[in-house]
């Protein structure tokens, strides 16, 4: 598995809102019991797929996952506090990341923390505000961050998303609480093919060893209460949970923050009176 490092901040920045936001849907209630079956078009002749269960359609694991996807539109404000470590031989990388996000108002918050740093960002509709160690608060374009994608084009995602199920085979692994919810555990496996191509949008390649998506559904609401994602390849991987809550948010952006600075400026004085020549700006 290899992570090119160009352009991270601003891929690691969507690759986060993706994941967060991926698979936060809500629905109304119906039966589920034990089942093994696949999300999308790929049939697993091993597996039973949903029965019929006293005049009521007992759903299977695959359309479990179909549920908690299908309605992702109507989540409107949710709350998620991620941890995730990264390993590449012999380094460990950890970080925490609590989060905010109002999607019909285009806000977020994140408060991002690692071992070395910590970082602080609101978007704003299509500008971010970043507050960064040793730098204070810099406003950037999605242009500035170097990816060409807005980053509320949800519905976008929620296509490369459906793509990404389609060929995936999912097994229910049992009932756990979370946040005092009960949930139905599942795992969700996508086809090799489908995984490199969206792994592609986030400059991760030649994922081939192991790559698992594990949900925790609400039983009664379809909301994903819980989601882990391990990436694994020889010594290389990812180990990422986040925990959602879909209560009303606030986000305001700090007074101090209006005092933000640009990216050319802050090139700049990253730049001056060392006697390097930033190419990016021609100078």
């Amino acid at each position: 598995m290899k992570f090119k490092n160009k352009k991270v901040l601003g891929v690691m920045i969507v690759s986060l809102v993706v994941l967060a936001t991926a698979f936060s849907g809500c629905l109304g209630s119906d039966t589920t019991e034990d089942k093994i079956a696949p999300v999308g078009g790929v049939e697993n002749k091993s597996a039973p797929s949903g029965v019929e269960d006293g005049g009521k359609h007992a759903l299977s694991a695959g359309e479990i996952a179909t549920k908690a996807m299908s309605r992702l539109a109507e989540v409107k404000t949710y709350s998620a506090k991620m941890s995730m470590t990264s390993t590449e031989k012999d380094i460990v990388t950890k970080m925490d990341m609590d989060m905010r996000v109002d999607m019909a108002e285009r806000k977020m918050f994140m408060n991002m923390t690692s071992e070395m740093w910590n970082m602080e960002m609101y978007a704003l509709r299509n500008t971010t505000y970043m507050q960064m160690p040793g730098v204070g608060w810099v406003k950037l374009s999605a242009e500035d961050m170097g990816v060409g994608v807005d980053i509320w084009q949800e519905n976008d995602e929620v296509q490369k998303l459906q793509k990404l199920m389609d060929g995936s085979v999912s097994e229910y692994l049992g009932e756990e609480t979370v946040s005092g919810v009960g949930c139905y555990k599942i795992k969700v496996t996508p086809s090799e093919k489908e995984l490199n191509d969206y792994l592609e949008e986030f400059r991760i390649t030649k994922i081939s060893d192991n790559f698992s998506v594990f949900l925790w559904v609400s039983k009664d609401s379809y909301a994903v209460m819980k989601q882990s994602v391990l990436i694994q390849s020889g010594t290389e991987g990812v180990d990422m949970t986040v925990v959602y809550d879909y209560a009303p948010v606030v986000i305001i952006l700090p007074a101090d923050a209006l005092n933000e600075k640009t990216m050319e400026e802050m090139m700049a004085e990253m730049y001056a009176g060392t006697g390097e020549v930033d190419v990016s700006r021609g100078t």
